[in-house]
């Protein structure tokens, strides 16, 4: 509307099931927490911060372009690397996979905007896989 720069970051924890199962929901529901602190205390003032479901989180990013996106995408990432919560005496690190999109002239609302995220978030977690399951590779790459 206003012809301004914005743009979008989804990102979900990578194995957040797996930490479930075997530490449980209250652990998980712990983890949760851990990272949106962490990310409210990354992003700016202005900046949306929502859950967006199970273990996805959604950020809006308002006077962002898309390069400054992935930019700030990368910086969280690794803000959410160091990030560890402590259960049953053992330390759990998070890690996450993230999309980024920016507002271009042919998404006209909301919900198609979110969707393209989305989407970016669960290409880059299939790539994601797909590297771990190279037998080649022996770690995996943000």
């Amino acid at each position: 509307r206003f012809n301004r720069p914005l743009s979008a970051m989804m990102f979900d924890l990578d194995y957040f099931k797996e930490i479930n199962d075997v530490y449980g929901h209250l652990v998980g529901d712990q983890i949760l927490y851990e990272v949106a602190c962490r990310c409210k205390d990354f992003i700016r003032e202005f900046d949306i911060l929502g859950r967006y479901g199970g273990d996805e989180f959604l950020i809006l990013l308002p006077e962002t372009d898309l390069s400054d996106a992935r930019r700030i995408a990368r910086r969280l990432s690794q803000h959410i690397a160091a990030t560890t919560v402590t259960a049953n005496k053992k330390l759990i690190s998070l890690t996450a996979c993230f999309g980024v999109v920016s507002l271009t002239p042919d998404i006209m609302d909301m919900i198609t905007f979110v969707d393209r995220v989305d989407t970016a978030m669960y290409a880059a977690k299939r790539r994601r896989k797909k590297i771990q399951k190279d037998p080649n590779r022996t770690r995996p790459i943000n």
